[in-house]
């Protein structure tokens, strides 16, 4: 899973820079262990591809010169700061990079 959020939503869950562990595997459920990669920035000017959505294989264009925030919805404009977050599970591979795509990475 990868996401895009806005400032208020990655401070609101404290997602702080990194990579590591985000859930441990719970051994009552079988669940895996969880992992993550968060990274912060300011958002890059929205390239056209990046903002087609796609529902029930329909092609549909969302606003353009602008992300929107996968958890609250709120519009992220190029230079706005925002966050990142790639999440995988134990076994499989590490979430290959993504962000630079979007965002500018703060240094």
């Amino acid at each position: 899973m990868r996401q895009l959020l806005c400032e208020d939503c990655g401070n609101r869950y404290k997602l702080a820079p990194g990579e590591g562990l985000a859930l441990p595997a719970d051994p009552e459920t079988l669940e895996p262990a969880e992992y993550q990669r968060i990274v912060w920035g300011t958002a890059k000017l929205p390239r056209p591809e990046q903002r087609v959505m796609h529902i029930n294989g329909v092609p549909t264009p969302m606003d353009p010169g602008e992300y929107t925030c996968d958890l609250c919805c709120a519009s992220i404009k190029p230079g706005d700061r925002c966050c990142a977050q790639s999440v995988w599970l134990e076994g499989d591979e590490r979430a290959p990079a993504w962000e630079h795509e979007f965002m500018e990475a703060a240094p």
